[in-house]
Formats: C-alpha cells, sequence, structure tokens
C-alpha cells in the first residue's frame, strides 16, 4: 500500500523529461520551473466598502503560497487600521486543509485586534469543506454582500 501511495505521490509531484524519465529535484532548472507553474493561481482584490475591506478571492485556496499571500494580505490591512474584513469566496475553485487553518488563525487575528472576519457566498466547494470542518458554527457567513455589509457597519 505504501509502494503504491508513494509512486502516485511521485508521479503527481515530479515532472518528466522528453523521454519520460522522472526530473528529481537537482538534475537540472526543469524541475524548478515546473515548480514555479504549479505555484498558487490565487488572485485577490481588495476594495473598500465603507469601513469594510472586501477580499475577493478567486482560485484554489490550499496550503502555502495561496494561504501565505492572504495571510499576507489581510494582516497588512490590519496593521493599518482595518478591522472589518470580509472574504468573498464566490470563485474559490479548491479548499483543503491548510486554507481552513489559515482562515481560523486569520480568524482570531483580526477578533484578537478588536475586529470582524466573516465570509461571503462561499462556492459549493468552499462550502462542502467549511461545512464538514465545522467551521459553518465558527465563522458568519452570508449570501449577499448587501446583507454582510450591514451586519458588519452595525459592528456585530
Amino acid at each position: 500500500m505504501c509502494a503504491i501511495a508513494c509512486v502516485r505521490k511521485r508521479v503527481q509531484f515530479l515532472p518528466r523529461d522528453q523521454t519520460g524519465k522522472y526530473v528529481e529535484p537537482g538534475d537540472d532548472s526543469r524541475y524548478t520551473l515546473w515548480l514555479r507553474a504549479m505555484q498558487s493561481d490565487l488572485r485577490m482584490t481588495r476594495r473598500q466598502a465603507g469601513n469594510v475591506t472586501v477580499f475577493q478571492l478567486a482560485g484554489p485556496l490550499v496550503y502555502e503560497e495561496a494561504t501565505r499571500a492572504l495571510r499576507e494580505a489581510i494582516s497588512a490591512a490590519v496593521g493599518a487600521g482595518a478591522l472589518e474584513i470580509l472574504l468573498d469566496l464566490e470563485q474559490v475553485t479548491r479548499l483543503d486543509s491548510g486554507g481552513v487553518g489559515m482562515l481560523v488563525a486569520m480568524f482570531r487575528h483580526v477578533t484578537r485586534h478588536g475586529g470582524h472576519l466573516k465570509l461571503l457566498r462561499p462556492s459549493p466547494t468552499a462550502r462542502r469543506v467549511l461545512g464538514l470542518s465545522h467551521m459553518t458554527m465558527v465563522f458568519d457567513i452570508f449570501d449577499e454582500e448587501s446583507d454582510a455589509l450591514l451586519n458588519m457597519q452595525a459592528g456585530t
């Protein structure tokens, strides 16, 4: 079983050269280029709606590059005084445990600074993962932006 899992992991994460041979780390620069191509495709747009900072996310919200980028963006916004953060997850194509962990960490970071972090329109994929991880009980989730903005501007 381990051999099969290891082979599958190797096939999934290592590129092949033109002859079909796996390119190991350090063989040449093709591995580095392949790794760069595999980095996150998460796109973020930040805008203000009154006192609420809205981050629109599109693409996979997965561990490492995507979570690091979003963590840095939210931390910078909080550092600049933004205490009402709304994450629009409508176009999130994938959410993994690292993404959920980052959402929880940022929720704690924002609330520790006296603010609120809430979620808007999770995609079906994101909603499923949030439900399976019972995060729907942790986060306030809104289906309409107007409802979320009213709720956040009321300070609740």
